[in-house]
């Protein structure tokens, strides 16, 4: 089950709803139950990989993403490992 985090629903610089691509210079990016590197990951998010990000942890980096595109929150990954989908379709 994942951890509940202080979130809000109207991020400023990532927009909830939208995808958004892993960009991280290893492999994967860690996906964890809670937003924070002291719990152990739950999952990895392969580089190039498409996520939905579903809400903004308040004071942080950290975003809960949807990776089946279901509606349904997986986990949490820090978010300055992400690009929107648009950004990268504009610069290609």
């Amino acid at each position: 089950m994942l951890k509940q985090a202080r979130i809000t629903q109207s991020p400023v610089a990532m927009q909830v709803g939208k995808d958004y691509r892993v960009t991280t210079q290893r492999t994967a990016l860690n996906l964890r139950k809670s937003p924070d590197t002291h719990h152990e990951p739950i999952g990895k998010l392969a580089r190039g990989m498409i996520v939905r990000v579903m809400a903004k942890v308040d004071n942080s980096s950290w975003v809960l993403v949807d990776t089946n595109h279901d509606g349904k929150a997986e986990g949490y990954c820090d978010g300055t490992f992400l690009v929107p989908v648009k950004e990268l379709a504009d610069v290609q």
